[in-house]
């Protein structure tokens, strides 16, 4: 499973929407759109905010896919411009 599609699931047995979760968690509700989106990567203070405010265990993230695109391992330039950062890309990867 995907790590956006078990927030999705998560999300929606907790009865909360997108914007409800963001701010239980402490997020923008953007995060939460562009997580459930897959167009964001978790880092892991978002997961403990999310695991917090789902009230679920760390461990539910164990396993799951996160797919990285070239837009997200893209890094800023001092001029604002989109650049690779030169590493090589990552296979889909378990949290």
């Amino acid at each position: 499973m995907k790590f956006a599609e078990k927030l999705r699931e998560m999300r929606s047995k907790a009865g909360l929407s997108q914007s409800a979760l963001a701010r239980k968690a402490g997020v923008g509700a953007g995060t939460i759109h562009a997580l459930e989106q897959g167009k964001r990567i978790p880092t892991f203070p978002i997961l403990q905010m999310l695991s917090r405010a789902l009230e679920g265990p760390m461990g539910v993230w164990d396993g799951l896919e996160i797919e990285a695109t070239p837009k997200m391992l893209a890094v800023k330039s001092k001029d604002g411009r989109g650049k690779a950062c030169g590493c090589p890309a990552p296979d889909t990867q378990a949290v």
